[in-house]
């Protein structure tokens, strides 16, 4: 657990004890006030900081197995070819794709059905 989330409730408490205090430590609630704030600042650019790094490795992942597929279908040969139909193929690369971008799914399972799909030997 990240420490801008660990710091939060502690700092609600001692804000709480200012609070309670006889006579109300003001001062020391107007700090603690600014590093919640401050603390749920860094919470948040850590968070957007991961979300971008997911979504580019990600995207990375999803050009690999696309690069790896068409390697592959560039290999094969013409008899393959003449029994796969080209709309089956665009169908199943479409589907792959579509997966890939489903919020249950990952580029990593859509890698693999891709490469189980269209990379083993027929």
């Amino acid at each position: 657990m990240p420490a801008a989330v660990r710091s939060c409730p502690l700092l609600v408490g001692q804000a709480f004890n200012a609070v309670v205090a006889q006579p109300p430590d003001t001062a020391a609630l107007g700090l603690i006030a600014v590093l919640i704030v401050l603390s749920q600042i860094v919470r948040a650019v850590l968070q957007l900081g991961r979300n971008f790094s997911s979504e580019i490795i990600g995207q990375r992942i999803e050009r690999d197995a696309r690069d790896e597929l068409y390697t592959s279908l560039i290999g094969k040969s013409m008899s393959f070819h003449d029994r796969q139909s080209i709309g089956d193929i665009m169908a199943r690369a479409t589907n792959g794709r579509a997966r890939s971008q489903s919020a249950d799914e990952t580029p990593v399972s859509t890698w693999s059905w891709a490469r189980q799909h269209f990379c083993s030997s027929r």
